[in-house]
């Protein structure tokens, strides 16, 4: 259904409607079904009605949307305008896109979505399980209650804000510029970094254990007081535990190189204590101790020289390490030490 250029009023019936409200002061009533609304920000009207419906903003205005009494549970908003898109109070789920412009974007008491897109734009979700994705620009994004996933860039972590707020929370790095981030800060457990750049992740005076992942680059983590999960990802990683039964994890050969100067380091494994976590490999490894590789897939073991230790891993039978570890001092390492 389409209107014209003046203040058209715009009925969908049961079913899936799409009202394309055109030029004027349109109002839009969709009835029931999954409607799909185009306005613009002189429109003033909408009714959204039962089931799940869409609005795209067109136009380059920005527009004042509140989802909650319009009944409509997602919004593409204006390419370059400045959008003020609000789900407060709604319980049902939303889907927020901010797309270009400086927009604000308020999520509901569902597990939303909410994308700020390009622009400096304030996020926040409130109740409920929500993904925050700020987008281009230095962003604001706030999480408050629930476990949250915030998907950041370098611009978010050096000039913008954020907070995980109460619940298990995670932050996702995006793009390939290393940043440096702390869990305790920002009020998150866990930690993605950048998928490129040489990350620096740390803990900070958190009360609980944490999880930090340093995906490639030559990144530099360090735990805090509780049992916290560490994985330099691909790179030469420097990886610090602190106090508390710490999990070192490797997943793949190309996680660690071979040699000094291209092999991670650990500069606190306390044995009997912290372990390393070889899991993941295809197989399941045997610990050898000191003893030589024999030529068959699946085994670790481990050298002292120079006054630190050398964990070797040979996932493939040829009796040389494929990935290698460097422990800071000489430590007599046992079984226990590996989750195999």
């Amino acid at each position: 259904m389409f209107g014209g250029v003046g203040n058209d009023v715009m009925t969908g019936h049961e079913g899936d409607d799409t009202l394309t409200g055109g030029d004027g002061n349109d109002s839009f009533y969709g009835s029931a079904g999954n409607d799909v609304f185009y306005i613009d920000a002189g429109d003033s009207t909408f009714d959204g009605g039962a089931d799940y419906d869409t609005a795209y903003i067109e136009g380059d205005t920005g527009m004042t949307l509140n989802l909650y009494s319009t009944s409509i549970e997602e919004v593409h908003g204006s390419e370059v305008g400045a959008d003020n898109l609000n789900a407060q109070n709604k319980t049902e789920n939303v889907v927020i896109y901010g797309y270009g412009g400086a927009d604000t974007i308020n999520g509901g008491n569902g597990n939303d979505y909410l994308s700020g897109g390009a622009g400096v734009d304030g996020l926040l979700a409130r109740a409920g399980n929500d993904t925050l994705d700020g987008g281009a620009g230095a962003d604001t994004l706030s999480a408050y209650e629930g476990d949250d996933y915030l998907y950041v860039d370098s611009d978010d972590v050096t000039s913008g804000y954020i907070d995980g707020g109460t619940g298990t929370d995670t932050i996702d790095v995006t793009g390939t510029t290393g940043v440096s981030l702390t869990a305790y800060s920002k009020n998150v457990e866990i930690i993605y970094g950048s998928y490129l750049g040489d990350d620096s992740l740390q803990a900070g005076s958190v009360t609980a254990g944490i999880e930090l992942y340093g995906r490639a680059g030559d990144d530099t983590l360090a735990g805090g007081g509780y049992a916290d999960t560490l994985n330099g990802g691909q790179g030469v990683d420097q990886i610090t535990g602190g106090s508390g039964a710490d999990v070192f994890d490797y997943n793949s050969n190309g996680a660690s190189g071979t040699g000094s100067g291209n092999r991670d380091i650990i500069t606190d494994f306390v044995t009997g204590t912290d372990q390393i976590d070889l899991s993941d490999f295809v197989g399941t490894f045997t610990f050898q101790g000191t003893s030589a590789f024999t030529g068959t897939a699946s085994e670790v073991r481990y050298t002292q020289t120079g006054g630190n230790t050398i964990v070797e891993i040979d996932s493939d039978a040829d009796g040389t390490a494929d990935l290698e570890i460097e422990l800071t001092g000489t430590i007599t390492l046992v079984g226990g030490d590996f989750i195999l």
